[in-house]
């Protein structure tokens, strides 16, 4: 199953002297956009960004790099696109959240963080990614990852 996903944001005007401001990321002309984490282990060992547009582009993608989709929930490629960050090779404690995805000048931005456990952690070799689906809507999408070092519990799984 798909974990689904909606803006976190809070948009909440604030009037200071006659003006409004609107938290950062929610200027006039953003749109939120509905997506979902797709459960995922591919072991790519080169750290990439892919987005794949078809069923067959994806299915290559994982049996290549001798992966699987964890939950095998087929995803419509007629109506969504896979936006994916794949880390390569790293470490178990590291996971991923989506915080947002936004419709932002003419392309789909997707708002993301890698989180790093900052504490002591087991040395298991893991491949640290995310993949996300996003509705189709013809323009280009890209991935924003920020880093933090933190407990934030991730949205994705470890994939050994």
């Amino acid at each position: 199953m798909y974990v689904m996903g909606a803006l976190r944001r809070a948009v909440i005007p604030v009037a200071v002297a006659g003006l409004v401001s609107l938290p950062p990321g929610c200027i006039p002309g953003d749109a939120g956009v509905s997506f979902s984490i797709v459960p995922s282990c591919v072991r790519v060992q080169q750290a990439t960004e892919r987005v794949f547009q078809t069923a067959e582009e994806w299915q290559t993608f994982v049996q290549e790099n001798g992966g699987m989709v964890s939950d095998g929930s087929p995803v419509d490629f007629n109506r969504f696109v896979l936006a994916a960050r794949f880390d390569g090779p790293g470490s178990a404690c590291t996971g991923f959240t989506v915080e947002d995805v936004l419709v932002r000048d003419g392309r789909i931005e997707i708002s993301a963080t890698r989180h790093t456990w900052p504490h002591a952690c087991i040395l298991l070799l893991a491949y640290p990614q995310v993949v996300v689906a996003v509705e189709r809507r013809g323009m280009p999408v890209v991935l924003r990852i920020a880093d933090a070092r933190d407990e934030v519990p991730s949205q994705t799984r470890r994939c050994p």
